[in-house]
């Protein structure tokens, strides 16, 4: 059999050529592509009508969930790396609204970014909506449960000890400390089930108290997981006086940014969550600063040691997208000889580096995405937060590129 996806929110249109054989009812695959879906298409009248029609009866329902203006946003809150801006927004916002000791989601999990501007309700409910009851009419509702030290400790050791094998990597966490080694999981010399890459625990600042029952806020999702494990493995996961707050997780994410509005690069903290033992740079899209004049393009680079060890010299290179208005095979960079030197950054620390690139002519007026990678090294095993991109603006400023004039048959799944 084969199987096709033309990836999401209608930004592109899939085509599968097929040849059959009308005898034997065999087949073979001829072709196949994705067609980028933006502005050059036009509009289907009958599809423009469905979606406004669609519009019509969800606002009756819902109210003005398109264009209200919930809050704002700064930044691009995206979804990217082991330790992620968005994952640390939701779990600060769970724990708040809980007030719970520890709280915990995972990127894949959720539904999409929050885009810098203003916030609707729409953006809050399309960003954390993986899952929809219409039973209830509620998507994922926030639980709590308690677990003691000692279950944490275990929970976290077993997260640390898979997470190469869980999409979206590591568990996002608030009220959490957590250093570990992930050296420990090639060690051989050590069996499997003896194996322990946690090193040291911290809840609410203060070290883990094993017999001390803390209050944990939990998403669905990760509710559901773990109830996946107590069956795969036949052991239970101690967790008593499970409740149900009955309020969404988008709602709760909605209320805490309308809190905190507007939300910039200080509202969400990163760092001194989970550590590695050894150092760990970590480079971000909203600590990159880019100003550009034609086809010269300079960007101010910050970049964090997030691990527990100062960290050695390292490289970072800059270049850009080869074909920036065709985003179908994206990420797609020029390979440019763009390389400077990030010096050795203590533990917790950062350092800015300044960087700049020519363009090619014809990309002097054209919004270009920009990508920065640092170069792998043994000293670093925690590698997901060591490159990032972000979209060069025609003035020289920078964002991610949000789904902006999407055709009707996209809007069906996406407003913006």
């Amino acid at each position: 059999s084969i199987m096709v996806e033309a990836q999401h929110w209608g930004f592109y249109l899939g085509r599968l050529d097929i040849v059959v054989d009308t005898e034997t009812k065999k087949y073979v695959v001829k072709d196949y592509k994705l067609i980028q879906m933006d502005n050059t298409v036009p509009e289907d009248p009958a599809m423009m009508s469905l979606v406004n029609n669609y519009d019509r009866q969800l606002e009756q329902k819902y109210g003005d969930i398109f264009h209200d203006h919930l809050a704002d946003t700064e930044i691009d809150v995206r979804r990217e790396g082991s330790e992620n801006l968005y994952g640390n927004l939701l779990t600060d916002a769970y724990r708040e609204f809980a007030g719970a000791d520890v709280a915990f989601e995972q990127a894949s999990l959720t539904s999409n970014a929050l885009y810098k501007g203003q916030l609707s309700t729409i953006d809050f409910y399309n960003a954390l909506t993986a899952i929809w009851s219409p039973y209830n009419d509620k998507a994922w509702t926030l639980k709590t449960v308690r677990m003691t030290g000692e279950t944490l400790n275990w929970v976290l050791n077993f997260v640390l000890s898979v997470s190469s094998y869980i999409p979206g990597g590591l568990l996002s966490v608030s009220g959490v400390h957590a250093v570990y080694d992930p050296m420990v999981l090639k060690n051989t010399s050590i069996k499997d089930e003896e194996k322990r890459p946690l090193k040291s625990l911290e809840i609410g600042g203060k070290p883990v108290d094993l017999k001390k029952s803390y209050l944990v806020a939990l998403p669905e999702g990760i509710n559901q997981a773990i109830d996946f494990l107590e069956k795969f493995w036949g052991n239970k996961v101690d967790r008593t006086d499970f409740r149900d707050t009955g309020v969404e997780d988008w709602r709760i994410a909605a209320n805490y940014v309308a809190k905190h509005s507007p939300i910039n690069s200080n509202s969400i903290s990163r760092g001194g969550r989970i550590t590695v033992l050894q150092s760990d740079l970590a480079l971000y899209h909203d600590d990159i600063v880019t100003s550009r004049k034609g086809t010269e393009v300079w960007a101010d680079v910050t970049v964090r040691n997030l691990g527990s060890t100062q960290s050695i010299a390292r490289k970072l290179s800059f270049t850009y997208d080869k074909t920036p208005t065709y985003i179908v095979d994206d990420p797609n960079p020029a390979e440019v000889d763009n390389s400077y030197t990030v010096p050795a950054i203590p533990a917790g620390g950062k350092a800015v580096i300044q960087t700049i690139i020519k363009l090619p002519g014809e990309m002097a007026k054209l919004r270009v995405p920009l990508y920065f990678t640092l170069n792998t090294d043994a000293s670093d095993p925690n590698k997901s937060n060591d490159g990032t991109w972000l979209m060069l603006e025609r003035d020289g400023t920078s964002r991610v590129q949000a789904p902006v004039n999407l055709p009707a048959a996209a809007q069906l799944a996406h407003h913006d």
